[in-house]
């Protein structure tokens, strides 16, 4: 089988003596330091909500060749010992002729890297260098391109039709109020042209922040604080609620 050895990383909160706080912990040793800096820029000190089973997908551009594909967990506790648990950020760095062997689909990607054990928490976070990563060249699930909508999600598929349009228009979005947004993901990116999904950057569930502008957020709610936040950053939010009952009542 043919295999590609893509680089990781680890983004965590450790006490390393020179630098506390939130950081770099562990790297491949093909990372530079500009490489670094903007993987620390994509990668959250906190998840939201309570949830200490809740984990989000990430994806974003690093630069013209290379994307960054991350999971973010909840980990142990704070090495201050202030109380509360730690984020934790688990990447991978794939260039674009390896991305484009798994079609430029981050959730297929993550089903294959989890299968074969990687982007999980250890039970002991590394520290200093690490391994590449040795994926299959090729996915080992499929891309549900032929997934569809049956007829009892119309509204959902109403949904998806209009986040599809917007996304090839490149409008920044978010979407509120979806139950499983990774399930959303899994049958919105194959429906994507391939030059959309080479340049499209999403969060399933952080908070957005001004040094991450990923063009697609999932949240589970809002506040009039974050609406505005967003909207001065040119986000559009759509709420699914409000949109599938529009789409009921046009009916």
């Amino acid at each position: 089988m043919k295999t590609i050895e893509l680089p990781q990383a680890v983004f965590a909160s450790a006490d390393l003596g020179r630098m506390k706080g939130y950081q770099l912990v562990a790297k491949s040793d093909e990372i530079d330091r500009e490489t670094a800096q903007e993987l620390c820029r994509w990668s959250p000190s906190q998840l939201p909500g309570r949830d200490p089973g809740s984990w989000t997908l990430n994806c974003a551009k690093l630069d013209e060749t290379r994307a960054v594909i991350s999971r973010s967990v909840r980990g142990g506790p704070e090495y201050s010992r202030r109380g509360g648990n730690q984020t934790v950020t688990l990447m991978a760095i794939i260039d674009s002729n390896e991305f484009g062997s798994y079609n430029f689909n981050a959730y297929v990607f993550l089903q294959t890297a989890l299968t074969l054990g990687y982007l999980r928490l250890p039970a002991v976070l590394p520290y200093g260098s690490l391994e590449p990563m040795v994926l299959p060249a090729d996915p080992l699930i499929r891309s549900p391109d032929a997934l569809h909508f049956q007829e009892e999600h119309e509204c959902e598929d109403d949904f998806l039709h209009d986040v599809l349009q917007r996304i090839s228009a490149g409008q920044r979005l978010a979407l509120i109020g979806l139950d499983n947004s990774l399930n959303f993901l899994s049958r919105l990116i194959p429906r994507m042209a391939l030059e959309s999904r080479m340049n499209f950057s999403f969060t399933s569930g952080l908070t957005p922040a001004v040094r991450r502008p990923f063009q697609l957020h999932f949240l589970d709610s809002i506040d009039p604080s974050l609406r505005r936040t967003l909207l001065s950053q040119q986000v559009k939010v759509i709420e699914y609620a409000k949109m599938t009952a529009t789409t009921i009542a046009s009916r």
